[in-house]
């Protein structure tokens, strides 16, 4: 190898160092990407991680509702009385009118109505639970829900007729959560005219839609993913014959 002069081996040294504009290029551009995939899986985990939060939300207000209407089917008994009672009887004051229609394979009913047990009715000697659909209102507090079937505010409320003390209409699930499509099927007879194997114990099917209620911050799109519809069966004990 020929001898080079002293400022040539200087210039070939710094032109071995460094980077070219295409490599810093190609670095850049792959480092982009890179921070890009990144990103967008992080993006995705908080999605993810927002819509499992939202969920489990929706999830125990579902449990809510079931255990406390479950509650009442069990200790009070479904008011068989208040639902298509003989020309000859009229529906007591709780029945929030009537007759009322039962029939299972129909569209179902928009309101339940059961009977209270002691603890509900405290010194009434009887008194009724109802479940509906209902709304917020400013004025009112509450009324009856204007559209059942469209998503916004309304709540599956739970009000006790006839107690004493008197008792408020309480909410059964919270101000996020919005329900809609609920009815009610009944089926059977009550407890205390069950008189043998062939008798139908007293059902009360329930069916409605959970789903996230209007707010400020809330995508519209994952609102409309998180729609969760419960169906399910409650029994009342037989043991209430004897009462």
């Amino acid at each position: 190898m020929p001898f080079l002069p002293y400022p040539t081996r200087i210039s070939a040294q710094r032109r071995t160092e460094g980077f070219t504009l295409i490599e810093v290029v190609v670095a850049m551009t792959i480092l982009s990407i890179v921070l890009v995939s990144v990103f967008e899986v992080y993006s995705n985990i908080i999605v993810m991680s927002k819509r499992l939060e939202l969920s489990r939300g929706l999830q125990q207000n579902a449990r809510t509702i079931v255990e406390t209407i479950a509650k009442d089917v069990r200790e009070g008994g479904i008011a068989f009385e208040c639902y298509n009672p003989s020309s000859a009887t009229t529906p007591p004051s709780g029945c929030n009118g009537g007759p009322h229609d039962r029939e299972y394979s129909g569209s179902g009913i928009s309101m339940l109505l059961l009977k209270g047990s002691a603890e509900t009715c405290g010194s009434s000697p009887e008194c009724f639970v109802q479940y509906y659909l209902a709304e917020p209102s400013v004025t009112l507090g509450e009324t009856d829900c204007a559209d059942p079937n469209e998503a916004g505010r309304c709540y599956i409320s739970r009000r006790v007729v006839g107690s004493v003390p008197a008792a408020d209409a309480i909410r059964l699930s919270d101000s996020l959560t919005s329900i809609t499509q609920l009815r009610f099927f009944l089926s059977g007879i009550s407890a205390k005219d069950f008189a043998s194997q062939s008798d139908q114990e007293g059902k009360v099917t329930m069916v409605f839609n959970l789903s996230l209620a209007p707010r400020q911050g809330l995508k519209s799109d994952l609102a409309e993913r998180l729609i969760i519809p419960i169906q399910t069966t409650i029994t009342q004990k037989l043991y209430q014959a004897s009462h």
